[in-house]
């Protein structure tokens, strides 16, 4: 759990405009990767939606970080690098298709994981290192279990302040991207 505090810290701190919705969604990828995307897309699927999405963003922001950690040896890999040609869209799209054929089921060990991380959310919001309203985030946490794991989307607020843009992508495929910027 400590690496799972740590991020939700540094993501608190990183982006302010997280609503619980966007701490929920951090700990799903976190813990499922990227097996929520579309189905089973095929790489040339998965290569359009990239491409597509880093067509879409009109001012990329070079102070994202490249990789960024959320835990369980997942990364977000902003597009905003892309768009900066500093990640090819091919190498992004391969990474990105390898970490789905691999991310884990949403039962068992894994299931359990992501309810362990929403308390250990719900502590930081208790103890006021998140600035989260306790009542409501434990409402909204009740919810999302009633209705199941599923994918969730950002919240309004974090969408308009935050403009995310990323792929999750498992570190064993990230240095495909370090070393292949331009393939």
């Amino acid at each position: 759990m400590d690496e799972t505090v740590r991020i939700l810290l540094t993501h608190s701190r990183r982006y302010p405009m997280m609503e619980i919705a966007d701490y929920v969604k951090l700990l799903y990828q976190s813990v499922f990767g990227p097996a929520h995307f579309a189905g089973d897309p095929s790489l040339d699927q998965v290569r359009s939606f990239v491409v597509e999405e880093t067509e879409n963003i009109s001012s990329p922001d070079n102070t994202k970080p490249m990789f960024e950690a959320i835990g369980n040896g997942y990364h977000r890999v902003h597009l905003d690098h892309v768009a900066l040609g500093r990640i090819a869209a091919e190498t992004l799209a391969k990474s990105f298709h390898a970490s789905m054929k691999t991310s884990p089921g949403r039962t068992g060990r894994s299931a359990t994981l992501f309810w362990d991380a929403t308390k250990a959310l719900l502590s930081l919001i208790e103890k006021g290192e998140i600035p989260l309203a306790m009542e409501e985030s434990r409402s909204y946490i009740a919810c999302y279990r009633e209705k199941g794991l599923r994918l969730i989307h950002h919240s309004p607020p974090f969408r308009e302040h935050h403009a995310p843009h990323y792929r999750v992508v498992h570190e064993d495929f990230l240095d495909s991207l370090r070393q292949n910027r331009d393939a």
